[in-house]
C-alpha cells in the first residue's frame, strides 16, 4: 500500500475499499507472469528498507525515476494516515456456573460472538441479559447473584465493560444444566466443570483471568 501510494502519488482515499481496489488493480497489471513470487518479494523488501514509513530512503531507490510522489514532492503524505475507527462501547455479562459442593467451575469454547474460538466463560451481551436471566431463574437448582466488581476490557476499537453473574448449584440438583436449551440463551452447547484450582491454566485470554480473579476475590 506504502510503495505503491507513493509511486502514483495517491495522497487520498487510498484505505477505502475502492482505493485498495485500485491499487490491487495497479499492482496486479505490474506482477510479471514468470517468477511473480520474486516479484512480491522485491516489493515487500523495498518497503522495509528503502520505501520506509518515516525517513525513507528516496536517494536510493531503484525505481526513483518512476515515483511520481518523489518528482511532486508529497512523499510524506503519501499514503495518508490510516483513519482510526471509532471506539465502540460495549456492556458484557460473564455467566459463571458454580457447583458449590464440588467447587468446581463451567468453562466452554465460544464459537461466536467476542473472543469466539477461544476458552472461557459464556459472554452475554447485556441487552440479552433479562432474557437469560428469566430462564435461569425459573431452575430450581439455581441460585443466582450478581458480583457488585465490574471488568473492563479493551479488544481492538471496542471498549468492554461487564458485569458477572454466579449461577449456584445448590445441594442436590433436581436437574442438571445441561438439560437447559442453551442455544435459545446464546450459550455453549456443552462445559467443561473445572477445579477451581485448575481454572486458572484452562482459561485462554485476560477477559476470563480477569473474571476468575474477580470471582476469587469475593470468595
Amino acid at each position: 500500500m506504502r510503495v505503491v501510494s507513493r509511486l502514483l502519488a495517491l495522497s487520498e482515499d487510498v484505505w477505502s475499499s475502492s482505493g485498495k481496489s485500485a491499487i490491487q488493480t495497479h499492482v496486479a497489471q505490474m506482477i510479471p507472469d514468470e517468477r511473480p513470487g520474486d516479484f512480491n518479494q522485491a516489493m515487500m523488501e523495498l518497503g522495509v528498507t528503502v520505501c520506509r514509513k518515516s525517513k525513507p530512503l528516496c536517494l536510493l531507490c531503484p525505481i526513483q525515476e518512476q515515483c511520481l510522489a518523489f518528482a511532486r514532492n508529497c512523499i510524506e503524505i503519501c499514503p495518508p494516515k490510516k483513519p482510526r475507527r471509532d471506539t465502540v462501547d460495549v456492556e458484557l455479562f460473564a455467566l459463571l456456573f458454580w457447583r458449590k459442593t464440588t467447587d468446581t467451575l463451567a468453562i466452554a469454547n465460544r464459537t461466536k460472538g467476542f473472543l469466539s474460538n477461544t476458552v472461557g466463560f459464556p459472554l452475554i451481551p447485556a441487552i440479552e441479559m433479562s432474557e437469560v436471566k428469566r430462564v435461569l431463574q425459573s431452575l430450581q437448582h439455581l441460585q443466582l447473584f450478581e458480583l457488585s466488581s465490574r471488568f473492563s476490557h479493551n479488544i481492538t476499537h471496542h471498549r468492554i465493560s461487564g458485569k458477572i453473574l454466579v449461577a449456584q448449584e445448590l445441594d442436590n440438583p433436581s436437574i442438571s444444566t445441561e438439560s437447559v436449551s442453551w442455544q435459545k440463551l446464546g450459550l455453549p452447547q456443552s462445559f467443561d466443570w473445572i477445579p477451581r484450582s485448575a481454572v486458572a491454566s484452562k482459561l485462554s485470554t485476560s477477559l476470563d483471568n480477569k473474571v476468575f480473579k474477580l470471582f476469587q476475590n469475593y470468595h
